[in-house]
């Protein structure tokens, strides 16, 4: 009876100590690209497969394709956001 009673004390202990984890409150919020400006090309959105891009759509078929497969690469794009932290 002695260990039943000391089991259930310790689950009561363990269960009002954890219960403050969830009492926590969630402060990140989520900025999608749109919030962001992406710097690092100067081509739009609009004649871009996608929008981390570096060259436009109409070139797949002027350049080769290695240089076509490097420009799927978002290297030297950059963003600027601010931070209050």
């Amino acid at each position: 009876m002695f260990l039943s009673k000391t089991k259930y004390t310790s689950f009561i202990y363990l269960y009002f100590f954890c219960s403050f984890l969830f009492s926590q409150e969630n402060k990140v919020k989520y900025f999608s690209r749109d919030f962001f400006l992406i710097e690092g090309t100067a081509i739009a959105d609009s004649l871009k497969e996608s929008p981390y891009d570096r060259l436009p759509i109409s070139y797949k078929k002027v350049v080769r394709e290695p240089v076509w497969d490097l420009s799927k690469s978002s290297a030297g794009l950059s963003v600027r956001f601010h931070t209050n932290s």
